[in-house]
């Protein structure tokens, strides 16, 4: 199953520096992913989680607005 971190990153509108900087990665490292040269590590995809799920319920409370 591919991740598609940089479809998700564009829904939420998340620019990859700040995401690098929340993650503690070298925003090439993410530009990595995105383009998907490389898969993120176990550790990196827990936190790549966690950010993500966190636009995604922001953007689900938008919507009952």
């Amino acid at each position: 199953m591919k991740f598609q971190i940089g479809k998700r990153l564009k829904k939420y509108g998340i620019k990859q520096t700040w995401f690098a900087e929340m993650l503690g990665v070298d925003k090439n490292q993410v530009t990595r992913w995105v383009k998907g040269h490389q898969e993120p590590s176990p550790n990196n995809l827990k936190k790549i989680k966690i950010i993500l799920d966190k636009f995604k319920r922001m953007d689900k409370l938008k919507d009952l607005e």
